[in-house]
């Protein structure tokens, strides 16, 4: 994305804000279990929401900032499986 205008404090302009939203969803396959992974420990089905918010100051750089929500199916046995997982992910991008 390039900003209609570029960010300045002189001149008052704020270049471009974007929000995004994605959710994705990993199945793992009975056949794996339990030849590569046991099934009592391990999740065989994780969902991910994410919510993100870039700004862009001009053509060349760009701020980012993503919220990410996952959730683990099976694999009782493990604690990890049944919590849930959150993540906070900022990044400052130059040249892109």
């Amino acid at each position: 994305m390039v900003p209609g205008t570029d960010f300045s404090w002189t001149e008052g302009t704020w270049g471009a804000f974007e929000l995004a939203a994605r959710v994705g969803q990993l199945q793992i396959d009975r056949d794996a279990f339990p030849i590569f992974a046991d099934p009592a420990t391990n999740a065989r089905k994780v969902t991910g929401y994410t919510l993100g918010a870039n700004w862009y100051w001009n053509r060349n750089v760009k701020l980012i900032l993503n919220f990410d929500y996952n959730t683990f199916d099976g694999g009782s046995a493990a604690p990890v499986t049944a919590q849930s997982e959150k993540a906070l992910f900022s990044r400052v991008q130059v040249q892109f």
